[in-house]
């Protein structure tokens, strides 16, 4: 079955790169509020990430309303 409308997203995340030390592959990660280890896909070396401010995320998720704010206004 084809829907024949555009259709609007109903939420957001937002995305953080961190490069492996060891190889220079990205690593993206979703909003990472807690320290973690993490393994490289590229070389498979473990490295420890900084974790990012949820208070930050959590503003910026509100002042896009989840993502809605965010849709281009001529849809």
């Amino acid at each position: 079955m084809t829907h024949s409308e555009p259709v609007r997203p109903e939420h957001m995340a937002l995305l953080f790169a961190y490069s492996c030390p060891h190889c220079g592959t990205e690593a993206v990660l979703i909003s990472p509020t807690s320290p973690a280890t993490i393994t490289c896909k590229g070389c498979r070396n473990e490295f420890s990430i900084i974790p990012v401010d949820a208070q930050t995320v959590q503003f910026v998720e509100t002042m896009l309303d989840d993502g809605r704010a965010a849709v281009n206004p001529s849809y």
